[in-house]
């Protein structure tokens, strides 16, 4: 029998469903909590890294009971201990679920909504179930943040890697687009960070002067990113 303490990410995320099969064929769930967006217990590293946390219990070798106990996170209050004042108590059958995400408790609004919507946003590429809105799928994966990564001061002008100053034109702005975690998006509203990804897919980047002598400047660490994954330009991603 081992614990595991990891993001809560792959509970419910699109792309973890090779994981969660995993474990149902290979061994017996015992125990789930899952502290949901409470972040009293691993404060420091969750705020840090952005993350929210669950503890999975299992047992190695094929399931051998079909029940295990699975601890939900009331509020966010401080959690000292496991007890019914912190957390929801559930038994939830292994056979009952599959790959698919595993959502163990939904509001009723949210049921409302989606049995009503007259429009839903899209599953991933990946393991697309409907066609939505829009598409879902990962975020910016530059391999070289701290070189694309802005931090607006004020009016046209950015800090870039090392605290260097960028003084940008208006249409150099345009090759912009704004920074958004996981972590910054609440219900109706985001966290707005003041940071930036420097983002020039399909563009030239002869017509942006200053992020181009920016750039410039780091040229050889990105060349390595471009040879080792095929990159077009040394400024994709």
């Amino acid at each position: 029998t081992v614990s595991f303490i990891t993001p809560r990410y792959w509970l419910e995320g699109c792309d973890s469903n090779s994981l969660r099969d995993f474990i149902l064929q290979n061994s017996t769930l015992m125990e789930i909590i899952d502290f949901r967006s409470n972040r009293t217990i691993f404060k420091q590293t969750e705020d840090t890294l952005g993350i929210d946390t669950a503890i999975t219990t299992v047992q190695k070798g094929k399931p051998v009971q079909d029940s295990f106990n699975l601890y939900l996170s009331k509020d966010n209050s401080l959690i000292k201990q496991l007890d019914n004042k912190r957390f929801r108590h559930l038994k939830v059958k292994q056979t009952a679920l599959t790959e698919d995400r595993w959502i163990f408790e939904k509001p009723a609004i949210i049921s409302r909504i989606e049995n009503n919507a007259d429009y839903l946003l899209g599953d991933d590429k990946k393991h697309r179930r409907f066609e939505g809105i829009c598409e879902i799928g990962k975020g910016c994966s530059t391999g070289n943040n701290s070189i694309f990564r802005l931090i607006h001061l004020r009016n046209n002008v950015f800090e870039g890697m090392n605290g260097e100053k960028l003084h940008l034109k208006d249409n150099e702005i345009q090759a912009l687009r704004l920074l958004i975690k996981n972590s910054d998006i609440q219900r109706y509203w985001w966290e707005k960070r003041n940071q930036y990804w420097i983002f020039l897919k399909n563009r030239d980047i002869n017509d942006f002067p200053n992020i181009q002598l920016y750039l410039e400047k780091h040229r050889t660490k990105l060349e390595k990113s471009k040879e080792k994954y095929g990159l077009k330009n040394y400024y994709d991603y």
